[in-house]
C-alpha cells in the first residue's frame, strides 16, 4: 500500500507541477526520473538508516537522493526548512525534477522571502535549467 501511495503522490506532484506552469514533461525525462527515484525501497517508510544513506549519497552528488530527502521532509516530517535545503541540493546536483521543482517553488513564492523579484528570476533560471536537461517548459 505505501509503495502505491508513494508512487501515486510522486506522479500526482509531477502532473500538478506541470499543470500549474503550463509545462510538458517528456516521456524520456519521466522514465529517467522513475529509474533514479528507485534509490530506496519505497515499500516501507524511510528509517534513520535510509535518511543517513540518502544524505551521504546527496553529499556525493546524487540529485535523486537529495530530491527524495526533500520530498520526505515535505510530506512525512512537514519541515519546510529541510525541504527547501534538500530541494536546493537536488537542483545543484543536476537532478531535473529537483531543478524544476525548485524553480516552480521560487517563482510561485512558496518559500518565504524578502525579495520576491529575485526569487522569480532565480525560479525562472532553474526552470530553464530543467528544460535544458530534458524538460519542455512553456515560455511565460
Amino acid at each position: 500500500m505505501i509503495n502505491m501511495k508513494n508512487r501515486w503522490l510522486f506522479l500526482v506532484s509531477i502532473v500538478l507541477l506541470a499543470a500549474c506552469s503550463n509545462t510538458q514533461v517528456t516521456n524520456e525525462a519521466l522514465n529517467k526520473t522513475r529509474v533514479e527515484m528507485q534509490i530506496v525501497d519505497t515499500n516501507r517508510p524511510l528509517s534513520k538508516e535510509d535518511v543517513d544513506l540518502l544524505q551521504k549519497q546527496a553529499a556525493q552528488g546524487s540529485g535523486a537522493s537529495a530530491y527524495k530527502l526533500s520530498m520526505y521532509y515535505m510530506t512525512t516530517k512537514q519541515n519546510a526548512a529541510e525541504h527547501r535545503y534538500w530541494l536546493i541540493v537536488s537542483a545543484e546536483n543536476g537532478f531535473p525534477i529537483g531543478m524544476y521543482s525548485l524553480g516552480i517553488c521560487l517563482r510561485n513564492g512558496v518559500f518565504k522571502s524578502n525579495d520576491k523579484e529575485i526569487d522569480r528570476i532565480r525560479g525562472q533560471f532553474w526552470i530553464e535549467r530543467a528544460r535544458d536537461a530534458g524538460y519542455e517548459v512553456a515560455t511565460h
